[in-house]
């Protein structure tokens, strides 16, 4: 439990050997000594067999230090990001291993709307190695309440795609879904946008039958194979907890992660005609090239700490924040 607990984003690893119901309870103790005893923590998972174990440690921890939690069931990681920005709510957390095998679980905080940056990551470390925890009294102890956050999030997303002229005017489109978190969310999204949707590996499953977790050009031999075979307009890939996104074409090639960010990038830039779009030091100059001629500027920053610079008076200027997938 010393030392370094916290990666590039968030934490992960076998629950037998790192994400345990130990680390998860101390995780929840560790985040509430650091909102001081105060407030409300959403919890979310995603689909794997290990969510309820971690997730009731978790909430365990978070109610010993006076914090209430809403439990948000399971959710895709943006829909668990989303609700940590608003009013009521200190902080939100993910019970999620990303596209890591099934075997795996881990964590991932937010504050809001964003990832945990490394100062607040240091205070809940900190208090794990210390094992320095606030305490509650037993009349002071949090409470939890159940949340259904679903339509409020696509409200949300369909309101931000609405003044972007999102509609699917029939279009075809296929989705890989991972048998993972957002196999209830992407689909009905696009539906009520005006696509014609086709799903696959669309069943929530947290032994991944369908695919490995990774939307990599390696696991999407049946995507790829089934977009090239049909008149799909594009085919759309998501993880384990739907925060990645792999693109195919109408005739079943993937599409490099670089070009997707630039074709984003350039979108929002030209919408405000200027704006700042922070990438991670692995994305290639394509991006640089589209943002620049639309009147925009990129910043790169190390992998896992995008979250810094949106956090900082810089992040104000920002229209986009990406990594690849």
């Amino acid at each position: 439990m010393d030392g370094k607990i916290f990666g590039t984003s968030g934490i992960r690893g076998p629950i037998s050997e790192k994400a345990t119901p130990e680390l998860s309870l101390n995780l929840g103790r560790g985040l509430g000594s650091f909102l001081k005893g105060k407030g409300i923590v959403g919890v979310g998972t995603d689909a794997r067999t290990s969510r309820e174990m971690l997730k009731n440690s978790l909430i365990a921890g978070i109610l010993s230090t006076g914090v209430s939690v809403i439990d948000l069931g399971i959710a895709p990681m943006p829909t668990v990001a989303y609700f940590s920005q608003l009013d009521e709510i200190a902080a939100s957390v993910i019970v999620t291993a990303s596209h890591n095998p099934s075997a795996d679980n881990g964590f991932k905080f937010f504050n809001g709307g964003r990832e945990f940056i490394r100062e607040e990551e240091l205070f809940i470390e900190n208090a794990i190695s210390k094992k320095e925890f606030l305490i509650a009294k037993w009349n002071k102890c949090g409470i939890v309440e159940y949340r259904d956050i679903r339509n409020q999030y696509l409200k949300h997303v369909k309101k931000f795609l609405s003044r972007r002229g999102g509609s699917g005017k029939g279009a075809k489109v296929l989705l890989d879904l991972a048998n993972g978190a957002a196999t209830n969310y992407t689909p009905d999204l696009l539906l009520d946008l005006g696509f014609s949707v086709t799903t696959m590996n669309s069943h929530q499953d947290g032994h991944f039958p369908g695919r490995p977790a990774e939307p990599s050009p390696g696991n999407l031999g049946d995507a790829m194979k089934m977009a090239a075979d049909s008149d799909f307009a594009v085919t759309m890939c998501h993880d384990g907890d739907g925060d990645r996104l792999a693109v195919i074409d109408e005739q079943g090639e993937f599409i490099d992660q670089n070009r997707v960010i630039a074709l984003f990038a350039k979108d929002e830039v030209m919408r405000k005609g200027e704006g700042t779009v922070v990438v991670s030091i692995d994305t290639s100059s394509v991006i640089d090239e589209l943002v620049t001629a639309a009147g925009g500027a990129v910043v790169r920053m190390p992998l896992g700490s995008l979250q810094e610079y949106l956090a900082s008076d810089k992040g104000k200027d920002v229209v986009l924040a990406s990594e690849p997938w």
